[in-house]
């Protein structure tokens, strides 16, 4: 990827999918995290099932970005779903 010109390299974590979406980085993941940044010269990102719980776990990992999407619709959702309700509650 960064041979045809690729800006940032990232790799999907997997913490939504191993149980431990509120704990550490898998031993596993950790060392494919390690790989690539030792691999690869330009800035590296880990996303997948990372949250405001689980992000501290890429603390001291090396990676340069930590993408948080889901984390970040589900806490649109439920603003939008309190704002829905003081509306339909002064009826």
């Amino acid at each position: 990827m960064q041979e045809i010109g690729a800006d940032f390299i990232g790799m999907m974590t997997g913490m939504s999918y191993e149980g431990v979406a509120a704990g550490e980085i898998p031993q596993e993941i950790k060392d494919r995290l390690q790989a690539l940044i030792e691999t690869v010269s330009v800035p590296t990102f880990a996303e997948g099932g990372i949250n405001e719980v689980n992000v501290k776990a890429f603390k001291n990992t090396g990676v340069n970005v930590v993408t948080v999407g889901t984390a970040m619709d589900d806490y649109a959702e439920g603003a939008i779903k309190s704002a829905v309700a003081k509306f339909i509650n002064h009826q």
